[in-house]
């Protein structure tokens, strides 16, 4: 390698949402930044993962930590995550690997490999700076997308780069948003390239009109949400409704978690007493009573197993009652199946659903907007984009100011 430069390979999550894997070298470190699967049916993998000086987990979702168990089994390296994405991790890919027995699909890592990842877990805090030898250094940054998401800056040879993991750049009810870091290279989430959100107030007004005019005629209201962030977010834009609220799945265990971490909330007492509102699912006696409820908040979100879909066959006939999707829907997922057909899986059964179907952008990544609004404040030499399928929307715009990269994955980039 050059003197002075950094190597980039993509290790998965290049030129797609999910699977997100980036082997980062200066001259004398090598790092690993996440790796994750493609949450599809069957999952995708990133490519094999070599041994490094440290691993650095953005957060927690599976698109960037499903597999780490799978690279501790090789190499115990120290992965470096906050302590409410470490808690929240354990959690999310122990489920994983009962929905691996539940689906049929090859485990990639065993029960033992996840308990040894726990091990290699290295709690960071905001602002934290580590050092690794005399030339290299690595500083935490909130990265403002969901309760313990980190950006990281990487400080070699006299140059900074940033990997920003999943980004957020508006304040949502839950966590605050990340701000800009000077740097040299910006590695760069895409997701939403060429596409706006709109804005967060006009989007809670409508959420919250649909909300009453289904439950005034009558129906309920299944709301499918990720059981990090999410979750928690419609509890605390519903809170003050006179609705009979139920929640289930394993949001109600994240929830518990986060208010044991409430330094990494902007309202933490908010959520408190959001969570305290709810009816919580506890036993299947439960679940039958949610069924007479007004809003059922619930797991999974993409609609890839989950109590959600026990309640969406209970309503399927119900033309009164309505799916709430609140977030994106990757390709492969039945959420997206629902979206783009009209037609759902239920125990390995296409069905069409006769409730009302809407899709809400409550989205934890900035708009493509906010994405160059970033950009300009970081003000780089260079830009490398990942983790979009539309990456190029937003390199035709940004190119005339900056060295623009859009590598693929396995493809080997020097800065």
């Amino acid at each position: 390698m050059k003197n002075n430069s950094i190597e980039l390979k993509f290790l998965g999550g290049a030129e797609e949402v999910g699977r997100l894997g980036l082997l980062f070298n200066t001259e004398k470190k090598r790092f690993l930044f996440d790796y994750g699967i493609a949450p599809t049916d069957p999952p995708r993998y990133p490519l094999g993962s070599p041994n490094v000086d440290a691993v650095f987990l953005s957060h927690t979702h599976l698109d960037h930590s499903g597999l780490l168990p799978q690279h501790v089994r090789y190499y115990q390296n120290p992965i470096y995550t906050t302590r409410i994405s470490a808690k929240i991790t354990e959690l999310l890919i122990r489920d994983s690997l009962k929905i691996a027995d539940f689906e049929g699909y090859m485990k990639r890592f065993s029960l033992s490999d996840v308990e040894l990842m726990c091990r290699c877990f290295m709690p960071i805090s905001y602002g934290q700076s580590l050092e690794f030898g005399k030339d290299v250094s690595v500083k935490v940054h909130s990265a403002g997308h969901i309760p313990g998401a980190a950006m990281f800056s990487v400080d070699a040879d006299g140059r900074r780069s940033l990997f920003s993991g999943d980004l957020n750049t508006i304040d949502t009810k839950l966590v605050r948003k990340a701000k800009a870091v000077e740097c040299d290279n910006l590695i760069l989430e895409a997701t939403y390239a060429e596409r706006e959100h709109p804005p967060r107030k006009e989007l809670e007004k409508e959420f919250l009109e649909n909300v009453e005019e289904v439950v005034e005629r009558g129906g309920r209201v299944v709301v499918p949400a990720f059981a990090v962030g999410r979750t928690q977010e419609m509890l605390m834009l519903l809170a003050k409704s006179d609705y009979e609220i139920w929640l289930d799945g394993m949001g109600i265990m994240v929830t518990e978690m986060f208010l044991n971490h409430g330094n990494f909330l902007a309202d933490a007492t908010s959520l408190a007493k959001s969570f305290k509102r709810a009816r919580i699912v506890k036993n299947p006696f439960d679940r039958r009573k949610a069924v007479n409820g007004d809003v059922i908040i619930t797991t999974s979100g993409m609609l890839d197993g989950g109590p959600v879909l026990y309640y969406l066959n209970q309503f399927l006939k119900d033309k009164n009652s309505a799916i709430f999707l609140t977030g994106y829907q990757v390709e492969g997922t039945n959420g997206r199946r629902l979206l783009d057909t009209g037609r759902i899986l239920i125990n390995g059964v296409e069905l069409k659903p006769e409730m009302e179907l809407k899709f809400f952008d409550f989205s934890a990544h900035a708009g493509h907007k906010e994405l160059k609004e970033f950009i300009y404040k970081a003000n780089p030499e260079n830009i490398v984009l990942m983790h979009g399928d539309n990456r190029e929307a937003l390199a035709q715009e940004i190119e005339k100011d900056f060295k623009v990269f859009t590598p693929l994955t396995g493809e080997r980039l020097r800065l």
